[in-house]
């Protein structure tokens, strides 16, 4: 599985030429991939209620796996009347913290959770979550993008869990030598076969973090910012 988002920043009504021209990367997409695979979209909350209904109507004939944060994370309570619009699948979740911020959302017909285990207290709230989960026959894809020891993190708990349908995790990670896992002591901890993470054996999270190399890291900080978008009539936009 790959997942993919609509360029952006968007506006809240979206002509039909940018309609189209979205749709029409999504089905090149998936014409490229073939019917063997499949692939998700991450809305990543950066259209409104009215395109998103717009979209997710035009997606159905593809059958995406799912799309991810269709609107912006402050109308959460609009997404009742978004599932029982669509047959696509819809996922949500890296921005909710706990059980109980779940449990306000997992009744609006949801049928993926995204815990991020580098938000959401660790692996251990992430499997209450999971447990939550488990009631209502909904699936999970943890949402990790952060690094290679979140993703060990996210690992074990979709060893431990059966409710995990996907991980989520960079392209780096299937490149020993990506300055991703540089840092590990043997960079070979994740191994990928057939598509699937391979069980380590190794105690605790199945890594070793080479100290030396992270303090040689912090000592030449690297700052990173996140990209400011702002839409035609110059207000800010989700990114």
């Amino acid at each position: 599985m790959m997942k993919t988002a609509p360029e952006g920043p968007r506006d809240f009504l979206e002509t039909p030429h940018r309609l189209h021209t979205t749709m029409r990367r999504w089905e090149r997409l998936a014409a490229a991939i073939g019917p063997e695979r499949t692939f998700a979209i991450d809305f990543h909350g950066r259209v409104s209620a009215a395109e998103a209904r717009v979209l997710l109507a035009e997606l159905e004939p593809l059958r995406p796996a799912f799309v991810e944060e269709p609107l912006p994370p402050e109308f959460q309570g609009e997404l009742g009347a978004l599932t029982a619009g669509t047959t696509v699948p819809i996922a949500t979740g890296e921005r909710l913290y706990d059980r109980w911020e779940v449990g306000s959302v997992i009744d609006s017909g949801v049928r993926v959770l995204q815990p991020d285990l580098s938000h959401c207290f660790g692996i251990s709230e992430a499997m209450r979550i999971a447990a939550v989960a488990s009631l209502r026959h909904v699936a999970l894809a943890p949402h990790c993008a952060t690094g290679p020891v979140a993703f060990a993190a996210c690992a074990q708990l979709g060893f431990a869990v059966q409710e995990v349908m996907v991980q989520e995790c960079h392209l780096e990670l299937h490149d020993r030598s990506a300055d991703t896992l540089a840092r590990f002591v043997d960079p070979a901890s994740f191994t990928v076969r057939d598509g699937a993470l391979v069980r380590s054996s190794a105690p605790g999270l199945g890594i070793a973090v080479d100290e030396d190399a992270v303090r040689a890291a912090a000592a030449e900080p690297q700052r990173h910012r996140s990209p400011v978008w702002q839409r035609t009539d110059g207000s800010y936009a989700e990114w």
